[in-house]
């Protein structure tokens, strides 16, 4: 038994065939008929959920997806949900938008969470916190606290990582990928569900 990722975004799959090294999985890539349901949901959870079943129902196959986002708290929690939609175009076009938005900005809180959701793996067993259950889903979220930095700086990660200052004062741009699996708001998540995980597959 194998494990479908149901995203898009080819850096995500990457992060989580490092994150779940010892399972097995496949991407949408296996799946060229694949259609990608609209996120149509007003939270990251609803949207993971919307994700994950759309996968296992179009596929058959145990589906595990995310959805993740930016919040900043001078922005009333914008982008959120729709970070990666922000602005059209591409990550950098979306994360100087952001920061010209910051412009003047003296409160610079932000954090980047993810929620997983998986749906159609034997979800019998127990669990407990982190992860919980909705519905016939298994889902579990993580964080990592930050602020917006004034300028972009690094050249690795994806999307806002470049304008992301964690407390430590690097940009998450910065960091090598096993540093950024280490403190992401997905490393934390993958993390939670990892150990169930591995009793599956």
């Amino acid at each position: 038994m194998k494990l479908l990722i149901a995203t898009q975004n080819q850096h995500k799959l990457e992060e989580f065939r490092r994150l779940f090294a010892t399972v097995p999985l496949i991407g949408l890539d296996q799946f060229p008929r694949f259609i990608m349901p609209e996120e149509t949901g007003e939270t990251f959870q609803e949207n993971a959920l919307i994700k994950a079943q759309a996968g296992f129902d179009q596929t058959g196959v145990p589906t595990l997806a995310d959805d993740s986002g930016l919040v900043v708290e001078a922005l009333n929690g914008r982008p959120g949900v729709h970070s990666a939609r922000y602005v059209e175009g591409t990550d950098k076009d979306r994360y100087l938008a952001l920061l010209q938005e910051m412009v003047g900005q003296s409160n610079r809180g932000a954090f980047f969470t993810t929620v997983l959701a998986l749906v159609g793996a034997e979800t019998s067993k127990p669990v407990a916190q982190p992860l919980k259950r909705v519905g016939h889903a298994i889902v579990t979220q993580g964080y990592v606290h930050g602020a917006i930095a004034d300028t972009a700086a690094g050249v690795n990660g994806f999307g806002y990582d470049p304008i992301f200052r964690l407390p430590s004062g690097e940009n998450m741009a910065e960091l090598s990928p096993e540093e950024k699996m280490r403190c992401s708001h997905r490393g934390e998540a993958a993390g939670f569900m990892a150990p169930f995980l591995r009793k599956i597959f």
